[in-house]
Formats: structure tokens, sequence, C-alpha cells
């Protein structure tokens, strides 16, 4: 019943574009809950660090400033959270945002001021805690088009996140497209390269003079001597071979490194197959036929430990003699 609806189906109602009267009437309903008070905290956040950005951590704080003082509010802190945090990403931590979100526990009615709703949330599990901070520490949004203390701020609350969640579905799927379009190209896309290259610019790789050795010599332990992993990387570490970091190479960073098609100059595509590489046309540290063989042999040794160890029969009747 309408009584007692979540949020997430209230606002899934709005995204499938069902009942929209109902999430009106409880979005409405929860105007009634915001306590009031004068006390104010400014959130800012900056999702991504590029050059010639005109959007700062200052300018959000000073539009929210302006804000606040309109409104007769009296800004108590300010939670800044720098750059490279997303407002979507699950389980992305925003230690600002947990700061701010104590404060207004323990401060019942205050009221929480950004630059836009999406510097708060872009996911509509997240908008559930805000509505539910608002249900039970009178907690008041306020943004330059939201105000869940007025009229219809509640429904909009609700509805500026489903758009905001859409945008940033939009934003990833694009996002993805464009790492397959790289892939397609050979273009190595992380900007750290695999042991054994050096990475250009231009997302070209070549042969890491310094390096290269130690991911040969791995691929000569562990194929040709037959070494298990950890011996391998063992051996590594006692002739001197580190990572780039000058630590030794750990039985994880070893197994990820010889099952990487880089080592064979290839990028793998969505559908398995290969693509070579840009700057390694020539060909890469080793040939595609030997780090298949890598694969087969890194694959038949975890089949094996996967494979429970057969049992002696210890009675007649599991022997099969009754």
């Amino acid at each position: 019943g309408m009584d007692s609806p979540t949020t997430t189906k209230a606002l899934r109602a709005v995204w499938d574009g069902h009942t929209i009267l109902h999430v009106l009437v409880y979005f409405e309903r929860m105007n009634k809950q915001v306590a009031k008070s004068n006390e104010a905290v400014i959130y800012t956040r900056l999702s991504v660090a590029r050059a010639g950005d005109t959007e700062t951590l200052e300018d959000q704080e000073r539009v929210c400033r302006e804000m606040a003082e309109r409104h007769g509010l009296r800004v108590v802190a300010v939670f800044a959270e720098g750059a490279g945090v997303s407002a979507f990403t699950k389980g992305r931590r925003r230690p600002q945002l947990d700061a701010l979100i104590e404060h207004a526990q323990a401060n019942p009615g205050t009221t929480v001021v950004a630059w836009e709703l999406t510097r708060l949330t872009r996911r509509l599990t997240d908008l559930s805690r805000w509505v539910e901070m608002i249900e039970d520490h009178g907690l008041r949004i306020l943004t330059p088009q939201i105000d869940t203390a007025m009229g219809g701020g509640m429904m909009l609350l609700g509805v500026f996140a489903v758009f905001a969640q859409a945008e940033s579905t939009q934003k990833s799927d694009r996002v993805r497209a464009g790492k397959r379009r790289q892939r397609a190209a050979g273009i190595w896309m992380s900007s750290t390269p695999p042991l054994g290259y050096l990475r250009g610019d231009d997302g070209a790789l070549s042969v890491d003079p310094e390096h290269g050795p130690t991911a040969l010599e791995a691929v000569r332990l562990y194929l040709d001597e037959q070494m298990s992993l950890r011996a391998t990387a063992l051996a590594l570490t006692d002739a001197g071979m580190l990572s780039r970091g000058g630590k030794p190479i750990g039985v994880t960073s070893l197994k990820t490194l010889l099952a990487s098609p880089a080592l064979a100059g290839k990028i793998e595509q969505d559908d398995g197959t290969m693509k070579t590489c840009v700057g390694l046309e020539g060909g890469g540290l080793i040939s595609l036929d030997r780090w298949q063989e890598i694969q087969r042999r890194i694959n038949s040794r975890s089949a094996k430990i996967g494979k429970p160890a057969s049992r002696t029969p210890t009675t007649l009747l599991s022997a099969g003699v009754l």
C-alpha cells in the first residue's frame, strides 16, 4: 500500500513511467518531516581533475554561500571533496560526505547546501538514505534547482535523482564503448603498461630495455624450466630481477604478467580475438604460440588444484569388493 512505500520502488516507478501521481503524493507528504533550523553545511565535490576546468571547489562554495545567505541560513561547516571522487561508483569512499552525514545526524534540522544534486548522489539507492535522513533527522537539501523544504521539493529530489542516474549510466556506457574502440585499434589504455614494456603518450607500447629481460626470464623459468609460479617468483628475486618499484615480484603479479597477451604484443578483444598492440607490429617479447603455451600450463595447473584428491579405499565396501 502507499502508506509505507519504499523509496527505491517509488523512484523506479518514476523511471518506468508508472504511478507518478502516487510518487508525487509520497514525496509531498515527506515535506512535513523537514525541521526548521538556520544552520547549514556546504558540500562541494570535483568528479575529475581536467586541465582548463572552470568549475572549482571555490566556485561551488561561493554559489552555495550565496544561496545560504538568500535563505537566511548560517553556514557552520564546509565539506570539500577532492578531485577524482565519483558520486556514481558503488563502494567508492567519500570521506567528506561521510563526515557531513555524521554532522547532520548529530545536528537535527541541518540544511545541506550543494551546487547541484549530482554533487551528493547519482544513485537511486543512495537517495533512499537521504530520504531516511529527512525523515529521521529533519534534514533539508538545498540546491539551485531543489529545496526539499518547499512545496514539490521532495518530488523534484526524486525526479532529479532518476535523471542523474540515467545520465551516469549513459556516461558509463559511452566510456565502455570508448574503451572497446581503443582495444579494437590496438591502443593500450592503462597508463601503466605490463612489465617489460614502456607506454608512449599515444598509447603505443615499446620494449623496456630495463625490465624486458625480467619478463623474458620469468617466461623461461616458468615455461622452459617448468618451475611453479612461487619458485619462479623466488628465483627472480634471488637474481635481483624486481618490479618497476624495486620490490620483489609476488606470485599474483607474476601470474598477471604471464596471463597478459601483451607479452606477445596483443590485446584481447571482447569476442576473444587478438589485436596487435600499436607500437608492437614487429612482435612482442614472445610469440603468440609461446604465450598460448603458457596459458595451457596455467590452466592445467589450476584444474589440478581445483580437482579433489582421490581417496584410497579404506573398507571392502568402498573398494567395491562388497
